[in-house]
């Protein structure tokens, strides 16, 4: 099977393709060693399921070593060292309570699951998503956060993602990911419940979801106004992280 070695510093994730993607042979093995800083984030395509180890995540800190195993179509058994998740991963029942690295600020319903949402109280500054408009596939979705940050970083290019992804660098919670439109948009809806736990830099927020057309332009949220608009993506908008949480 294939071995990959990931060494860079900066935290950084590793996307299983589909099937429709790549023509994985079945009982296909991938060996892969975490030799830098940051952490290493398993991330599934669309699609895709991933089955963590007992007891273990998707994310591989320095030094951690796993196979991908392909055990059906779409399907890949995670063996060997992973990181143990947080204890305690109860989903929180009360929007605006203090959760596990931020606060719970409402759910989202993506691909027939449900999850909290979880909101840090720290932006970032004001950064470009990318220098210029282009097309960044994969970042379509309006509800799917994760989706849409990793094809974001697996492309390059954008600093706002970068600094959102540093959140994931050192801590106890490592599956930060910059919020799908609707996920951002939880913050809005439910202001009352969140008020003063959460303070935002700017009136204007960008998410990860990206609008079609040409130029393509990326979704934000006007915070002071309550509505999502498109921006061109090389505008300068502040971010804010999120981590969500099955129920």
């Amino acid at each position: 099977g294939a071995y990959l070695r990931h060494t860079n510093a900066a935290a950084s994730t590793a996307t299983v393709a589909p099937q429709a993607s790549v023509a994985w042979a079945a009982n296909t093995e991938v060996h892969i060693r975490r030799a830098g800083a940051g952490n290493l984030t398993l991330t599934p395509g669309a699609g895709v399921t991933l089955n963590a180890p007992s007891g273990g995540s998707l994310v591989m800190t320095n030094a951690m070593s796993v196979t991908l195993k392909r055990v059906a179509s779409d399907v890949w058994d995670v063996i060997g060292q992973t990181t143990v998740p947080p204890a305690g991963e109860v989903p929180p029942t009360t929007i605006g309570e203090a959760y596990h690295g931020g606060y719970y600020v409402g759910d989202i319903v993506d691909g027939g699951d449900t999850y909290a949402i979880i909101m840090n109280d720290t932006s970032t500054a004001s950064l470009q998503m990318k220098s210029a408009s282009t097309d960044t596939p994969g970042t379509y979705s309006t509800t799917d956060g994760p989706a849409n940050t990793a094809a974001i970083l697996a492309a390059g290019g954008s600093a706002l993602a970068t600094a959102l992804d540093a959140y994931n660098v050192g801590g106890t919670y490592h599956d930060w990911y910059m919020p799908s439109i609707d996920e951002l948009t939880l913050a809005w809806t439910n202001r009352v419940a969140l008020a003063g736990a959460i303070t935002f830099v700017g009136t204007y927020y960008f998410s990860s979801t990206q609008t079609s057309g040409a130029p393509a332009k990326q979704d934000q949220f006007y915070f002071d106004g309550g509505y999502a608009k498109n921006e061109d993506k090389s505008s300068w908008r502040p971010g804010i992280p999120v981590r969500r949480i099955l129920k």
